[in-house]
């Protein structure tokens, strides 16, 4: 009987799209290089910060930045298309068309959490939130 390492081993955090949010990736409408969309400073340290902090973005490459009060947020849906951000409608940095539709990220934990799930031969499970609380 063999035993696989940890590097073959994918065990599921159960991670949703929502916990990538707080720093994400995009092109800047400006230069075409990599820019940031992360919530204000002022609610970048509110300990309630959530998926309607306002966020601003911004390029360190042109000095473009730009803030989101906006109380809607809209997220790309299927992989017929390339991917937005939800703040500002920007196309994301970290992404890829392939023959099954766009491949895409929001930030390089993303990205990692991706790679470890397709290279690993065992994909398990992690146990769900909720049964997590009740332990």
């Amino acid at each position: 009987m063999t035993t696989l390492s940890a590097a073959h081993r994918f065990r599921d955090p159960r991670s949703t799209k929502y916990d990538f949010i707080g720093s994400i990736l995009v092109r800047c409408p400006n230069c075409a290089k990599v820019a940031h969309v992360v919530p204000s400073p002022a609610g970048a340290g509110d300990a309630r910060a959530t998926l309607f902090t306002p966020r601003r973005l911004v390029c360190r490459n042109c000095g473009l930045s730009r803030v989101s009060t906006a109380s809607r947020v809209s997220f790309s849906r299927g992989t017929a298309q390339p991917a937005t951000d939800p703040y500002f409608g920007t196309p994301l940095w970290l992404q890829r068309e392939t023959r099954h539709g766009w491949l895409w990220a929001y930030n390089l934990d993303h990205l990692n959490l991706l790679q470890r799930f397709v290279q690993a031969p065992l994909r398990e499970r992690g146990e769900c939130r909720l049964e997590r609380i009740r332990t």
